[in-house]
Parts: structure tokens; C-alpha cells; sequence
């Protein structure tokens, strides 16, 4: 997660490498979100607090079952002496999930590394370079939603063997450790949830 911390490892992670203003708007930063994940996910709990993270866990019910989950917002790609190495949010699926029992051989769609890992099974919610996501979009709003979504992809692939959303070929393009300019040119509304039953019952999002 941090690659980096520079010289200044010692140092309180709000003023690492920072020269005062940033350590603040950071923090708006991260309380914008924390309230926000508090309203609308209550049952994601907050672990982690820093000015350049926030980490929440807590269970989604998307569908059939509750997931518990793990969250990580990264704020301030590079701020002197501390760099992330991604600048994206990332999520964690802490429950244990499987392969199709009719097909074994066959690997769970849009994870990131292997199902069985004990620490847990990264997800892939949306291509890092396709501007779905951008870091003035409130977690709450779209990294969260996108994660409900992709357990109720996950419920009905177990079923039916085919993935219901958008996909795109892992690897096809190479991602970059910064994000683009243009994924930082003003705001964009989140990608809506394609999932047609969970727009339906879209209380089950806020489980």
C-alpha cells in the first residue's frame, strides 16, 4: 500500500513530507467521506483514519448473503517524502468465495490475484484509465455501489456460469501508477449500477 515513506518514516503520517496546507485539506477530504459512508452504509465502520487513508470494513447484502468487506481510499498520490502505490481506492472481499462447483477449472471473473488468497480477494470494479472513477467522487456514492454490484455479478455467475456486466480483457492495457490528466479534469456523475434487480431493490445497497 505505501511504497514509499521517504526520510521522514518516523514523522506523524499528517505531516510527512507535507509543508502544513495539505495535511488540512486532506483531512476535509477525508471527513467529506467519512460522513458520507456513514449515512449511507452504516454497517461500514471506519478502522483506519489518516489525512491520506481511510479504511472501512463491514458486510454488504447484495443479493442472497452479506460479504464482509475491506476499503481502502488513498488521498495525495505523492506528497513529498510518502507515496501510494495506487492512487485508486481499493476493495478487499474478506469472506471466502469459490469457483463454480460445476466447472472448477474455471477461474472467478474480475479478481485480482487467486480467489483462495487467506488475506482475501481483490476485486476489479472498473478499469483504472475507462474515468469511471475519479477522486472527487464521493466512495460512498460509487466504489461501494460498484462493489455490491460486482457480488450480485458474482451470485449470478455462480448460477449461470456468465458475467452479467461490462467487461474488459485484464492486462489488455497497462495501467499507469498516476492517474491520467484527463481522469483529474473536473467531476463526473458515477457509473450507474447495470445490475436491473438491484436497481429494482436498491435498499439492499444500503444494508
Amino acid at each position: 500500500m505505501i511504497a514509499d515513506v521517504g526520510s521522514n518514516w518516523s514523522a506523524p503520517l499528517c505531516t510527512a513530507g507535507s509543508t502544513g496546507w495539505r495535511p488540512r485539506v486532506a483531512r476535509f477530504f477525508a471527513d467529506m467521506q467519512i460522513r458520507a459512508m456513514t449515512e449511507r452504509f452504516p454497517t461500514l465502520k471506519v478502522v483506519i483514519d489518516l489525512p491520506w487513508m481511510t479504511i472501512w470494513e463491514g458486510e454488504l447484502t447484495p443479493l442472497s448473503q452479506p460479504y464482509r468487506l475491506r476499503i481502502v481510499d488513498h488521498r495525495g498520490m505523492d506528497d513529498g517524502g510518502m507515496k501510494f502505490a495506487s492512487p485508486w481506492p481499493s476493495v478487499r472481499l474478506l469472506t471466502p468465495i469459490a469457483r463454480r462447483p460445476e466447472a472448477p477449472e474455471v477461474a472467478i471473473p474480475h479478481i485480482y490475484g487467486s480467489h483462495d488468497n487467506p488475506r482475501g480477494a481483490d476485486l476489479c470494479l472498473y478499469h483504472p484509465q475507462s474515468r469511471d472513477w475519479n477522486d472527487e467522487m464521493l466512495v460512498a456514492k460509487s466504489i461501494v455501489p460498484w462493489s455490491a454490484e460486482w457480488l450480485f455479478y458474482y451470485e449470478m455467475w455462480l448460477v449461470t456460469g456468465v458475467w452479467g456486466g461490462e467487461e474488459a480483457e485484464h492486462g489488455s492495457v497497462p495501467i499507469p501508477l498516476q492517474p491520467t490528466a484527463p481522469q483529474r479534469q473536473g467531476s463526473r456523475p458515477p457509473r450507474p449500477i447495470d445490475a436491473p434487480v438491484m436497481r429494482s431493490f436498491a435498499y439492499l445497497l444500503r444494508s
